[in-house]
């Protein structure tokens, strides 16, 4: 069954190599730097629909660190190196890659590490919002297929503080999903989601973010996903604490995982609460899956190996949605 998924995923991420045989191209890359001639960012801005790019072999062993995330809005391959050995490294204090809505995208032999995505701004705003969310390193609206890949050591953005009545921001993830996301074949390690934001006032505190949180559709096959370590919820006021994040988070969506090794997961503390007419201290997210919410005496995701726990975490390999305090995600005054 896993064989036979993992042929269907790779068959999948091939279709892009072979589509449009007629007039696709191979752009190579040629330079690790950050934008302009021979550039990554440069090859994919000029891709059409159906190309790959590919990478010199002076630039497989190479680190290329991105300033400003690359959009990609067309079906494109970006390969790495063919052999075991990933390709080049991409990380930078910024999103990396965004993949827009319609577009199918597959990224083979690559690392994706030690990148940090930004934190949230602080606010102090009463009624009409709430703060924003940490950033994500990857986002996909469209089709990612990741192949042969390591992602580790990533830190998603914490989400935003915010001083007055409405809800501070959720932390990000490391992949945030919301359409199609493939992982076959790839490490995930040492990655943590973003913290959420803490809320001084009557506002709950943002929910701890995941490593993948997906609110589409995620299959992972033949891949090891080995000391991730879910956010933190954010302090509430009168509103509720954040939930703890789950160390990989899928937070609404369809779910396949087969063939893979979830190990050493934690997930994230659920935050505290000064208390009110809704405030509940937030649960930790289960360990390996599962979102955060719940408040101290509904545990924050029951997991086959272990809970998330109450306003402490325990690690645990597969759990449950939490159950969800007020202002778990940072909106409930």
């Amino acid at each position: 069954m896993a064989r036979t998924l993992s042929a269907l995923v790779l068959a999948l991420a091939g279709v892009l190599a072979t589509a449009s045989a007629a007039t696709a191209a191979t752009l190579v890359v040629t330079s690790a730097a950050d934008g302009g001639p021979g550039s990554l960012r440069a090859a994919l801005a000029a891709a059409g629909v159906g190309d790959t790019v590919a990478f010199a072999a002076d630039v497989q062993d190479a680190t290329i660190a991105l300033s400003s995330p690359i959009a990609i809005a067309r079906d494109v391959t970006i390969e790495g190196r063919g052999d075991a050995r990933p390709g080049p490294t991409l990380t930078g204090a910024t999103t990396l890659l965004t993949i827009d809505a319609g577009a199918t995208v597959a990224v083979t032999g690559l690392r994706i590490a030690d990148a940090t995505a930004p934190d949230a701004a602080a606010v102090d705003d009463w009624v009409s919002r709430g703060a924003d969310a940490g950033a994500n390193v990857v986002e996909n609206r469209g089709m990612l297929v990741l192949a042969g890949l390591q992602i580790v050591g990533n830190a998603a953005g914490a989400g935003g503080d915010n001083a007055s009545g409405a809800g501070a921001g959720g932390g990000g993830s490391v992949v945030a999903n919301a359409g199609t996301l493939v992982v076959v074949r790839t490490l995930v390690s040492g990655n943590r989601g973003g913290d959420g934001g803490s809320s001084t006032s009557r506002g709950g505190g943002g929910g701890g973010g995941g490593v993948i949180a997906s609110t589409g559709s995620a299959t992972i096959a033949d891949s090891a996903l080995l000391d991730n370590a879910g956010g933190d919820g954010g302090a509430g006021g009168l509103g509720g604490g954040g939930g703890g994040g789950g160390a990989v988070l899928i937070s609404t969506g369809a779910l396949t995982v087969a063939n893979s090794t979830v190990a050493g997961s934690v997930a994230g503390v659920g935050g505290a609460t000064s208390g009110g007419r809704s405030g509940t201290a937030g649960g930790g997210g289960g360990g390996g899956f599962g979102a955060g919410g719940g408040g101290q005496t509904d545990p924050g995701g029951t997991g086959f190996f272990g809970d998330g726990g109450d306003a402490v975490y325990r690690a645990g390999a597969i759990g449950a949605a939490g159950g969800g305090g007020a202002g778990a995600d940072g909106g409930d005054a």
